[in-house]
């Protein structure tokens, strides 16, 4: 019996700390799927076109609005995703405590390459 209660004690733990993260992937799952919110964003900061001049995103209140708004500022200033440009290459990184996206764009009538800097610091990990 003694032996019994240990064993069911370490069971009990990892089932429950796997419960609790596929909560948590449903719970992105749906938030992906949801259309995004952006009435609330603010874009300040500068032009995006260095890391010093980034633009800061605030209000978005979770990822999923946060990288919306990231898409929707550069429609507002390049026109239709995937007719006047295409996304590239996205990351993410941290540098003087804040977080940051690099984004990346093609444009297509003049093929040019164009990278924005968000500071994601005020949605960064938020669901």
């Amino acid at each position: 019996m003694k032996r019994f209660i240990p064993v069911f004690l370490m069971f009990f733990l990892l089932t429950s700390c796997i419960t609790q993260q596929v909560g948590l992937k449903q719970k992105e799952r749906e938030l992906w799927n949801k259309p995004p919110d952006l009435t609330k964003v603010v874009y300040t900061g500068g032009d995006g076109i260095t890391i010093e001049k980034a633009i800061v995103i605030k209000e978005a209140g979770n990822e999923r609005n946060g990288v919306a708004a990231e898409y929707d500022f550069i429609a507002k200033k390049y026109g239709v995703k995937f007719v006047d440009w295409k996304p590239g290459v996205q990351s993410t990184f941290e540098e003087k405590g804040k977080r940051y996206d690099s984004v990346n764009i093609q444009t297509i009538p003049k093929n040019e390459t164009i990278r924005f800097y968000f500071d994601i610091t005020d949605f960064y990990g938020k669901w």
